[in-house]
């Protein structure tokens, strides 16, 4: 990097508040990686899986939900927290019913009436004829 000036130089550098960041990010994997590799039966530590992704979802779903509200009350969070489980149970029933089926056949999940309280037509018995 001889070609570089001292300035351009500069400007590649990290800044002081990014390095800060990087090291205490890697001193606490150490740290945790050799607690982990202490307890019995474990033998290695998967880096790819030490992920905080699903905690960015969540705030992420809450943020969606509260509108144009970036500062919820309490009792707007824990309204949006019910809503957000009550989707996802939802969601998670309508998949399971889906199982099996191939993709021409699912239904979208507005297809289905979650209100309906119809009884279902009661299934025909046959009766066996003797001989």
């Amino acid at each position: 990097m001889d070609f570089l000036t001292k300035e351009e130089k500069k400007r590649l550098c990290l800044s002081p508040q990014t390095l800060e960041g990087l090291r205490i990010t890697v001193y606490s994997f150490v740290a945790l990686t050799r607690k982990l590799l202490q307890l019995p039966g474990v033998h290695a530590i998967l880096s790819e899986k030490f992920t905080q992704d699903p905690l960015e979802q969540y705030f992420s779903r809450q943020r969606a939900s509260g509108g144009g509200n970036d500062n919820p009350t309490v009792a707007e969070f824990t309204n949006n927290t019910l809503s957000l489980q009550v989707s996802s149970d939802a969601s998670k029933i309508i998949h399971k019913s889906q199982r099996g089926t191939n993709t021409r056949s699912k239904r979208n999940i507005s297809d289905v009436d979650l209100l309906n309280s119809a009884e279902l037509p009661k299934k025909r018995r046959y009766r066996s004829t003797e001989i």
